[in-house]
């Protein structure tokens, strides 16, 4: 580590030693795999939002080191919702021993009391012996903005170092499980005997959560399972993921059972039972390797207006962000997404296809190619809508063009060009009003293939994979044999009369407001 950096950050340190708040430091749950680079978290506990700068020594066993990036630089991060303007610096100290510290030039407490507060990847060696290791925790403090120095004693973690090739998936009686792994995991090989989700969208008036199906997960990545009942499937381990996802749900890697309440942060908490995903009423238990589902408490204000005429560019493609709730249901020949995950080494953005959206929803959307010169144009209606979407886009709706560079804080910025995404430039790059951009967690950005023609590094857009939806606390899902390529219309006939389906054929016993199909005919609940 530099002596600068070393002095400066003991300058603001007190000799004042104290240690009355109960705080602590702790590293999750961890198993770890040979030949694997994994992410462990390092969690600080703290009964109040005191401290503005921490110190610590990580002692890695054989075997076990830092991962760095190609300049050499340890990848450490902090969690972008704890960090307030700090900064945060580390460095190999000794051998296997990595010191990290961090703090803020404008003496900003650390925000919240819970929660990771810095993110490794650790890097496993191929001949490590399976069995359990011991990570020490040193030279571990607190400084609070008056200066005063909380120490703590030093501490050793027990992690195991796995043999397994494979992790163990039992699904529950109704065909269903929540999972969080500790490996990256690949799904690709059941073909639709085992079928991962990802929690993508939630539509509040019918009460259906849309799941994304995904096939190369990451670590730590909460999921919901599909498979025979009662059978337990031997997921392969993956080395590497190059894959990133937003989502609904919440996984469980502590260690230890987690109680969760009825809401928590602005949300509304459910969990899986008897194959349905069911409100917590007063509290509920989740247990090491599962997960939950989360659901913003405050559903978005309808705001039915105008219809919109919307315009693609040259290749078919075009980004959107409106201030009034449309419905591309019946709209032909275009389709709206949202971003909701990629994959890095392919270049690829995986995209979920939204019917009705909110109002301030960013989208991409995709048409036809210009033709003849003439570019494509599409009338969408209005229609009052009340849903949310986990959601790479950010929308502009300032009524002003603004600026995006590069980074924006801990995420990298891409826009539309034609029909990929381009990475922003450090010059900047101008989006309009009405439009819409793109951020990745730059800790997940490591793509480097550019455009031949402009030289930016850039993402596809082409890519849909399967969405299914299910409804909350009524049912479970019953058949989707009918997964499809984003979420198209399907119309049942020959039905009993008063049986409603929803649009992708999963019968409603009780239809709140939405659109769906009744006696072979499509209908509209308001």
């Amino acid at each position: 580590m530099k002596k600068s950096i070393r002095i400066q950050f003991l300058l603001m340190l007190s000799l004042f030693v104290t240690n009355v708040y109960g705080d602590n430091f702790t590293i999750n749950s961890v198993q770890l795999l040979p030949n694997t680079i994994q992410k462990v978290n390092i969690i600080l506990n703290n009964e109040s939002e005191h401290a503005t700068a921490f110190q610590l020594d990580l002692v890695l066993p054989k075997g076990i080191t830092v991962s760095k990036d190609n300049s050499g630089k340890l990848l450490a991060s902090l969690n972008a919702n704890r960090a307030n303007s700090h900064q945060i610096f580390s460095a190999e100290v000794g051998a296997n021993t990595y010191r990290i510290l961090a703090y803020s030039t404008s003496n900003k407490v650390i925000s919240g009391t819970k929660d990771y507060l810095v993110q490794l990847d650790l890097v496993v060696d191929k001949d490590i012996v399976p069995g359990t290791k011991t990570i020490g925790l040193k030279s571990m403090l607190l400084v609070d903005a008056d200066g005063t120095q909380l120490n703590f004693e030093d501490k050793t973690i027990k992690v195991s170092v796995s043999a397994a090739e494979t992790a163990s998936i039992t699904i529950g009686g109704k065909g269903l499980t929540t999972y969080t792994s500790k490996y990256n995991l690949d799904f690709s090989g059941f073909g639709d005997e085992v079928k991962a989700y990802v929690a993508t969208g939630y539509d509040y008036d019918t009460k259906t959560i849309w799941l994304t199906r995904v096939k190369d997960v990451p670590a730590e990545t909460a999921l919901m399972v599909k498979g025979t009942a009662n059978v337990t499937y031997e997921v392969p381990v993956k080395e590497n993921s190059s894959s990133y996802y937003k989502n609904m749900f919440v996984g469980n890697t502590t260690g230890s059972t987690m109680p969760i309440g009825e809401t928590s942060d602005g949300m509304t908490n459910y969990y899986l039972k008897d194959g349905e995903f069911k409100s917590v009423k007063t509290s509920a238990n989740i247990v090491d390797g599962k997960s939950y589902l989360q659901i913003p408490t405050t559903a978005p204000t309808a705001k039915a207006g105008s219809s919109q005429t919307l315009t693609m560019n040259d290749y078919g493609f075009a980004s959107y962000c409106g201030s009034q709730d449309l419905d591309f249901t019946d709209v032909e020949g275009l389709k709206a997404y949202a971003a909701t995950g990629y994959d890095d080494a392919t270049g690829t953005i995986w995209l979920t296809r939204v019917m009705r959206v909110s109002a301030g929803t960013p989208l991409l959307l995709k048409g036809a190619a210009a033709s003849s010169g003439v570019k494509a144009s599409y009338t969408v209606p209005s229609f009052a809508v009340s849903s949310y979407y986990a959601n790479m886009l950010k929308g502009n709706l300032s009524g002003s063009t603004i600026t995006i560079f590069t980074t924006d804080g801990d995420m990298t910025n891409y826009f539309l060009k034609g029909n990929q995404l381009l990475k922003a430039s450090s010059g900047g790059n101008p989006i309009v009003n009405g439009k819409a951009y793109m951020q990745i967690p730059t800790k997940h950005v490591t793509r480097a293939e550019e455009d031949e023609v402009s030289g930016v590094p850039f993402y596809n857009i082409e890519e849909e994979p399967e969405v299914i939806s299910m409804q909350i606390g009524t049912r479970g899902i019953d058949g989707d044999d009918a997964d499809t390529t984003g979420i198209s219309e399907t119309v049942i006939t020959d039905q009993e009369p008063d049986v409603y389906y929803n649009l992708q054929g999963q019968r409603v016993e009780n239809p709140g407001k939405g659109i769906y199909i009744k006696n072979g005919q499509k209908v509209i609940i308001k």
